[in-house]
C-alpha cells in the first residue's frame, strides 16, 4: 500500500500553504497583483532603477519561491510514481531499457520521466524570477525577461508532453479493465484512468497559459527584447502578466485537487489480496 509518503505528496501536491508558511497562497495573489506594474516601471527605469528594483523585490521573491517549490514537487512526485510502478509491478518493469514493452509498466516510466523533466523546468523558472531582484540595470532586467519568455515557452512545450504522457497511460490503464465487471480492481481501473484523463486535459490546459505567458514575455524574443506592450496592460486582446500567471495558479490548484484524488484508485490496487500485474 502507499506508505505515508505516497499520501503526503498524492494529498498536498502545489498546495503552497503549509503549517511552517501560512498565507503564502494569499501572498502570491497578491504578488500577481502587483507584478504587472513591477515589470512596466523596471522595464523602463533609469537612474531610478535600484531605488524601484528594492520597491518590488518582494514580488519577485513569492513568485518565484513559489515555482521552485511547485517544481520540487513535480520531481517528489515522479519519485512517488516510481515506487508505486515498482508496486504494481512488482519491480519487474522498472528501467528505462524496459520502456520499448509497452504497456501501462513502461508508460509509468515515461510519465516518471516528463514529470522529472516538468519539475526542473519550473525550478529553472522560479530561480530566473529571483534574478530579477538582483538585476541592477534596466538593461539586465530586460534579458532576464527574455530568458523567463523562452523558458515560459520552454515549459509550455514539456507541459503538453507530460499531458501526453497522462492521456497514454491513461489509455492502457483503461484497458486493463473488464467493462463489464464491478469487482475492485475493476472499478480501481476505471476510476483511476478516468482521473488520468482529467489530469491530461488539466496539462493541455497549463500548457496554454504557459504559451501565453511566453507571448506576454515578448515570445522570449532574444536577450532585451521587452515585453509586449499591450499585454503588459491588459490591452489589445492580450492578458497581463498577473492575470496569465494568475491562470497558470489555478491550473495547479485544479491539477492538485485531481490529484489527492488518485490515492484512493491506487491504494486499492496495491491491496494484496487484489494487487494485479501491469507487465
Amino acid at each position: 500500500m502507499p506508505t505515508a509518503v505516497e499520501h503526503k505528496y498524492f494529498d498536498a501536491f502545489l498546495k503552497l500553504d503549509s503549517i511552517d508558511r501560512p498565507g503564502e497562497q494569499r501572498q502570491l495573489g497578491e504578488a500577481f497583483q502587483k507584478v504587472d506594474a513591477a515589470i512596466s516601471a523596471l522595464s523602463g527605469a533609469s537612474d531610478v532603477y535600484i531605488k524601484l528594483e528594492h520597491k518590488y523585490d518582494r514580488t519577485f521573491d513569492v513568485i518565484g519561491e513559489a515555482f521552485l517549490k511547485i517544481g520540487g514537487d513535480f520531481q517528489e512526485l515522479a519519485m512517488v510514481g516510481q515506487k508505486v510502478d515498482a508496486l504494481l509491478t512488482g519491480g519487474v518493469v522498472t528501467t528505462a531499457a524496459a520502456v520499448g514493452g509497452g504497456g501501462a509498466a513502461a508508460d509509468f516510466l515515461k510519465l516518471d520521466a516528463a514529470l522529472k523533466i516538468e519539475g526542473a523546468d519550473l525550478k529553472i523558472f522560479g530561480g530566473d524570477f529571483l534574478k530579477w531582484n538582483d538585476a541592477g540595470s534596466p538593461g539586465a532586467f530586460l534579458k532576464i525577461e527574455a530568458a523567463l519568455g523562452k523558458e515560459a515557452s520552454t515549459i509550455g512545450g514539456d507541459t503538453q508532453s507530460l499531458g501526453g504522457a497522462f492521456r497514454t497511460l491513461a489509455s492502457d490503464i483503461l484497458k486493463l479493465a473488464n467493462p463489464d465487471s464491478s469487482s475492485p480492481v475493476d472499478l480501481a481501473y476505471k476510476e483511476l484512468g478516468g482521473d488520468l484523463i482529467k489530469l491530461s486535459s488539466q496539462f493541455d490546459l497549463l500548457a496554454a497559459d504557459f504559451i501565453k505567458l511566453a507571448g506576454a514575455f515578448g515570445d522570449g524574443g532574444g536577450a532585451g527584447t521587452p515585453a509586449n506592450a499591450d499585454v503588459l496592460s491588459g490591452g489589445g486582446g492580450g492578458a497581463g502578466f498577473g492575470a496569465a500567471l494568475g491562470a497558470i495558479s489555478a491550473d495547479f490548484l485544479k491539477i492538485d485537487s485531481t490529484l489527492s484524488s488518485l490515492s484512493g484508485p491506487v491504494t486499492q490496487l496495491l491491496l494484496p489480496a487484489v494487487k494485479p500485474t501491469l507487465t
